[in-house]
């Protein structure tokens, strides 16, 4: 609400870059993925943490442990993320998924401060030149939008972060 009146899509970059895109492209993969997320504390619990995790996957499958555990907003699903298209995953992640059959369970992933363990749900390739335009313009925009309203809103945070920081030193020192 706060930002959407400053969300300007250009049409002609639209156009260009979609026309671009459907030139330059080939047959891509795409993966249907789920995700469990989990919170590291980056010490010595983070191991038994992983363990059990991949326990509970085991004993309850990987749905009800994506449920029970994960902190991503996919849990609600099951830790279903849906179709990701393979050009926009990290070569990390891709050549991990390369690797894996259909309903094969990744090991950790391990970042900073969570680990993220991925299920293969389905794979497939989707031919550039039968893929319906309108859909790629409506993707191209859901796109461009979501990282429009991710930028003012990243700033928007950083603003409060910042002042409430500032609100906070300037209480200690009476």
């Amino acid at each position: 609400n706060m930002f959407g009146d400053k969300i300007v899509l250009d049409e002609i970059e639209i156009k260009n870059e979609l026309e671009k895109f459907v030139e330059t492209q080939k047959d891509f993969l795409e993966y249907k993925l789920a995700e469990i997320e989990i919170p590291l504390k980056n010490n010595s619990e983070d191991k038994s943490t992983i363990l059990e995790i991949n326990n509970q996957i085991n004993e309850i499958g990987f749905e009800k442990t994506a449920i029970k555990y994960s902190i991503s907003t996919s849990s609600l699903d099951g830790g279903n993320i849906g179709w990701i298209n393979s050009r926009s995953l990290s070569k990390k992640i891709l050549d991990l998924l390369n690797e894996m059959n259909i309903n094969d369970i990744s090991q950790p992933i391990i970042q900073t401060n969570t680990t993220t363990i991925l299920k293969l749900l389905d794979k497939k390739t989707i031919d550039i030149k039968n893929t319906d335009i309108d859909k790629l313009k409506k993707r191209l925009v859901k796109a461009k939008r979501n990282e429009l309203l991710n930028l003012y809103s990243n700033n928007y945070l950083s603003k409060l972060r910042n002042n409430a920081l500032i609100e906070i030193k300037w209480i200690a020192k009476f």
